[in-house]
This record gives C-alpha cells, structure tokens and sequence, in this order.
C-alpha cells in the first residue's frame, strides 16, 4: 500500500493513500485526506491511517466506498 503527503498551505496537508483495488472492477481505489498540524504529525496520521486500512478498520469518511 503506497502513500503521499503534500503541503497544503502552512500547516495544512493532503495525505493520499491507496486501499488497494475495487474487486468487482479491479480498477485502484485511492483515498484523500486533509491534515492541519506539523509534517511529522501528518506523516504519523498517514501510517495510521494506511494501517488501518492494511487491518480492514478503514472507515471511509464520506459513508461509499466509491
């Protein structure tokens, strides 16, 4: 599972990350998410987050997995 933090501003940062791929259309599924604090701190909040999705706790915020 691969993941990406980029600046959003200041202290504001997007963290990407893949959940593997859609089993009925095999096609990537990728997620966004936003971050406001330090780089360490989103770089931890990224491996908590693909953690938990390696685990299957992954819960999408928008309520679709779509």
């Amino acid at each position: 599972m691969t993941g990406h933090i980029r600046r959003r501003g200041t202290r504001s940062w997007e963290l990407k990350f893949d959940l593997g791929a859609d089993p009925l259309t095999g096609k990537r599924l990728t997620r966004y998410h936003s971050f406001k604090g330090t780089k360490k701190e989103a770089e931890i909040e990224l491996t908590r987050l693909k953690a938990g999705a390696d685990r299957g706790e992954y819960v999408d915020p928008r309520g679709d997995l779509g």
